[in-house]
């Protein structure tokens, strides 16, 4: 199964897809990356890490 990962900024109501890689947020479902559940993990984790005021949450594709 494929992930997408959502992320939430600290003044924000809404989470949006993100592109961890790029740095890119507010795509759409057809231009976001997706990731195997080990990837997404990885990818949450550490941009969690990175970017203090962010949510980020793992959700499936579809």
């Amino acid at each position: 199964m494929y992930y997408f990962i959502y992320c939430k900024g600290p003044n924000e109501k809404r989470f949006t897809l993100c592109n961890p890689w790029k740095g890119t947020r507010g795509m759409g479902k057809v231009y976001a990356p997706r990731f195997l559940k080990d990837q997404a993990d990885y990818a949450v984790a550490w941009m969690a890490e990175h970017n203090p005021g962010f949510i980020f949450q793992r959700r499936p594709a579809r």
